[in-house]
C-alpha cells in the first residue's frame, strides 16, 4: 500500500509541476522562477500535509524523484515557452487538464495518508484538501494573485467532496484500494465537469427579501 501511494505521489507532483511551470511561463517568470513555480506547485501541499501528520520528514524530502520530476517539468515547458505563450488558451486547457487529476490524486494520498494515522472525519477531509490545494495557493501567492481557490473555480470543493465520498467508501467496507480510487474518481470528475460546465461557487448570498403588505 505505501508503495502505491508513493506512485500516486510522484504522479499528482508531476500532474501539478507542470500546471505550475506553465503558470511561469504565462507570468513571464525567468528560467528559475519557472523552476520554482513547479516545485511549489508539485511538493508544497505535500510537504505541509507531511509535517502536519507528524511521520518524519516529508516525503519530497527523502526523495529524490520528487524533485526531480519538477525541474524535468519545467525544462519541457520552458522548451515549449514560446509555443504555450502564442497558444496560451489551447496550452491552459491542457494544464487544466493535469490539474484536474493531479487535484483527485493529492485529494485521495492525503485522505489516505490522514485515515492511516487516525485522524477523525474532519482531520481527514482537511489533510484532503491541504495536500491537492496547498500548492496552488502559495503558487499563486508568489506570483502576487488571491488564490484561485479563494475567487473562482470548483475546486476545493471538488476534493472535499472526493474524500467525503472516500470515508462514505471506508463505511461500506471497500478496501484501501477501491477507496482511493473513488476519491480520486470523484475529485478529478467533479473537477472535469466544473471546467465544462463553467461551474463556479456563488460570489455573494442574496438575502430573501420579505414582501411588503400593501395597505388595506
Amino acid at each position: 500500500m505505501d508503495l502505491f501511494l508513493q506512485i500516486l505521489d510522484i504522479s499528482g507532483t508531476l500532474a501539478f509541476a507542470v500546471a505550475g511551470a506553465v503558470r511561469g511561463v504565462r507570468r513571464n517568470l525567468d528560467i528559475l522562477g519557472v523552476t520554482i513555480l513547479a516545485i511549489v506547485t508539485g511538493t508544497a501541499g505535500g510537504i505541509v500535509r507531511d509535517v502536519i501528520i507528524g511521520r518524519g520528514l516529508p516525503a519530497s524530502f527523502q526523495n529524490e524523484m520528487y524533485l526531480i520530476i519538477c525541474i524535468a517539468a519545467a525544462i519541457v515547458v520552458l522548451t515549449k515557452a514560446e509555443t504555450i505563450a502564442a497558444r496560451s488558451e489551447k496550452q491552459w486547457s491542457i494544464v487544466a487538464i493535469f490539474d484536474a487529476i493531479g487535484l483527485g490524486i493529492f485529494s485521495a494520498v492525503g485522505a489516505a495518508k490522514a485515515m492511516s494515522a487516525e485522524f477523525g472525519a474532519v482531520g481527514i477531509i482537511m489533510m484532503g484538501m491541504l495536500s491537492s490545494c496547498g500548492g496552488g495557493v502559495i503558487r499563486d501567492i508568489l506570483v502576487c494573485e488571491i488564490p484561485a481557490i479563494l475567487k473562482r473555480d470548483f475546486y476545493a470543493t471538488a476534493s472535499m467532496i472526493g474524500v467525503i465520498f472516500m470515508l462514505i467508501a471506508n463505511w461500506l467496507g471497500f478496501n484501501e484500494y477501491g477507496q482511493i480510487l473513488v476519491a480520486t474518481g470523484i475529485a478529478s470528475g467533479l473537477r472535469f465537469w466544473a471546467m465544462a460546465t463553467r461551474l463556479q461557487l456563488p460570489r455573494e448570498i442574496k438575502p430573501v427579501r420579505s414582501r411588503k403588505r400593501k395597505p388595506k
